[in-house]
């Protein structure tokens, strides 16, 4: 399976690929996520971007290229009775020789913030990658960032180190970080984990 492919869902989310024409990567979009602090945790949390300027809307015209170049795969999530979006997140730096791949630029909009949505999201992209028969997936953040670490160990991804002024952040502060991956046997395992814990919240 591609990790954009269409219409994949998982137990509790419709996951829908950004940038096709029934989920146009616009000024709409940019306009639903920008609404509820979305400019706000692009600054806060992002690294810079090659090419991303210093305004979150050149940001976004850069992640659109890169959309449409086959380097970045953006997400956007529905739950399954409602179809509300939730927010979402992509897969970057997918490598098919090394069948490793990392997840980022998760958002949650506002009412999802909490660690059932940020769980069925995660579960969706990691069976998304496991699908697409990765070996690795890997998340980096700033360690600045303590409550997305403690939600990846919750999720069983594991710490393998830190990188010392790995980026500079779009905020012009340079940044460790925290580099957490599920290798092989831990993607099922993962998988397993969050089921059982999401099993009664939906």
């Amino acid at each position: 399976m591609q990790l954009d492919a269409p219409n994949v869902e998982s137990q509790w989310l419709t996951v829908l690929p950004v940038g096709t024409p029934e989920m146009p990567f616009d000024k709409s979009f940019l306009k639903s996520i920008k609404k509820d602090g979305a400019k706000e945790a692009a600054w806060n949390w992002l690294p810079r971007m090659s090419g991303g300027g210093t305004s979150f809307e050149s940001y976004f015209d850069r992640m659109r290229k890169l959309t449409e170049q086959g380097r970045f795969f953006p997400m956007t999530a529905f739950t399954k009775d409602d179809h509300t979006n939730i927010g979402g997140a992509a897969f970057l730096r997918a490598s098919r020789t090394h069948r490793s791949v990392e997840i980022g630029f998760i958002w949650l909009h506002k009412g999802f913030r909490d660690w059932v949505s940020f769980a069925a999201l995660q579960e969706a992209m990691i069976r998304r990658a496991q699908a697409w028969r990765a070996q690795r997936i890997f998340w980096n953040v700033s360690p600045r960032n303590d409550r997305m670490m403690r939600a990846l160990e919750r999720l069983g991804a594991r710490e393998e180190g830190i990188l010392r002024s790995a980026y500079r952040m779009n905020d012009g502060t340079w940044s460790d970080m925290a580099v957490y991956a599920l290798v092989n046997e831990d993607i099922a395992a993962s998988l397993q984990t969050i089921g059982e814990q999401l099993k009664d919240a939906f």
